[in-house]
């Protein structure tokens, strides 16, 4: 078992060059260029026109249609069968529905919001954050060098 030591340096290599203005443009500036990168065959017109509640949907099967038509067919296996994971874990995980009281000061709400198993908050944000990045960094990958020329060096 790796000691305190051994884990610390492993952390300080992953988050040494991590600074807020990164963090902040993976969330603005990373995010509309990798929609606009998928979606950019898109009839952006047509999605307009359309009423409302049909524009999210026509969004986000443009932009995983067109995540998805850039990877390789094994991957695109893999991906898929990791989606499917992750719904048939949510669904598992699902309680139902059950009153939680939302403060708005001075106001509570007492809404009726789907509830979850203890513990399944982790493994949800590990899958949005995991898809996030991977959505995100798809357009980078496909104008910087090969990985393969790059050196990787782990503590």
């Amino acid at each position: 078992m790796p000691g305190p030591g051994r884990a610390r340096s492993l952390l300080d290599h992953y988050t040494r060059d991590v600074t807020p203005a990164d963090f902040q443009r993976l969330f603005t500036r990373d995010t509309a260029e990798a929609y606009r990168y998928f979606t950019r065959h898109a009839d952006a017109r047509r999605i307009e026109s359309e009423p409302w509640y049909r524009r999210w949907p026509m969004r986000a099967r443009l932009v995983l249609s067109g995540f998805t038509a850039r990877l390789s067919p094994a991957r695109r296996l893999l991906y898929g069968l990791g989606v499917a994971a992750a719904l048939l874990g949510a669904i598992m995980l699902f309680r139902g529905f059950a009153p939680v009281h939302l403060l708005f000061f001075p106001f509570t709400l007492i809404l009726p919001l789907p509830t979850w198993s203890s513990g399944a908050v982790w493994p949800s944000a590990r899958s949005i954050c995991l898809r996030s990045v991977m959505l995100a960094w798809v357009p980078v990958m496909r104008v910087a060098r090969p990985l393969a020329s790059r050196a990787v060096t782990l503590p």
